[in-house]
């Protein structure tokens, strides 16, 4: 979900993920997407992209699991976009179409079906508190993100088993990584 320009889609087809559907409700990074994955050369039978509103979709076969990267402030980003620091600092209506797309997503995912919930916010309303919403509804439960799953990230890891990335505080090359949150969830 939230699918433009394709740079998570891109990591699932390069982790051997047998197909995925990028979904995108903007036709212009809709159009971005479609050159990003030309360009990178992976097989058209892999991947679908559809251009439609995450919380107007519904699958036609099974999924597996869902990466909704939700619309948000991008405040993580600031360091390296400080544009983004400077925009309107009412968020409700982002918060909103995060809770319908979490919602959403939770609904139409199997039993059993894995989603992953992120943001590039460092704003706990975008990201743990949408996940905490989502997890008192009862569709899904936490699959905490286990240490050394995730390479070079084990330090970000909170007591409830998700990332939460602050900029500048990795070691190494991952010092200049965006600010981000993660939380892995399955549907009960």
């Amino acid at each position: 979900m939230c699918a433009a320009p394709g740079g998570k889609t891109s990591q699932l087809l390069s982790a051997g993920f047998e197909h995925v559907t990028a979904i995108e409700a903007n036709s212009r990074r809709c159009h971005r997407l479609k050159k990003n994955l030309d360009r990178l050369r992976f097989d058209k039978d892999k991947y679908d992209v559809v251009v439609k509103e995450g919380q107007k979709w519904s699958p036609t076969t099974t999924v597996d699991g869902i990466l909704v990267d939700v619309p948000c402030s991008a405040t993580g980003t600031g360091s390296r976009r400080p544009d983004v620091l400077r925009r309107e600092s009412d968020i409700s209506e982002l918060l909103d179409i995060q809770e319908l797309l979490a919602n959403h997503c939770a609904e139409i995912l199997p039993a059993g079906g894995i989603m992953v919930y992120a943001t590039c916010s460092l704003l706990k309303e975008e990201s743990e508190d949408q996940v905490k919403k989502l997890v008192e509804k009862g569709l899904v439960e936490t699959l905490p993100i286990q240490p050394g799953e995730v390479p070079g990230f084990q330090d970000v890891i909170d007591e409830n088993g998700w990332m939460r990335v602050i900029p500048g505080v990795l070691d190494g090359n991952l010092r200049s990584a965006d600010g981000f949150f993660a939380a892995r969830l399955i549907k009960k």
